[in-house]
């Protein structure tokens, strides 16, 4: 288990080529809403 984890994490953390995962996704979210929310502020 443990080695299957450490050969696919960068793959399940990010995407699999086809599509982006959900932490992909979170992050991504995360950084268009502080960077929308910084510029409305502004």
């Amino acid at each position: 288990m443990i080695d299957i984890i450490q050969e696919y994490w960068k793959s399940l953390l990010w995407t699999d080529g086809y599509r982006f995962t959900g932490v992909a996704i979170t992050l991504w979210l995360l950084i268009l809403s502080v960077t929308i929310g910084g510029c409305l502020a502004i």
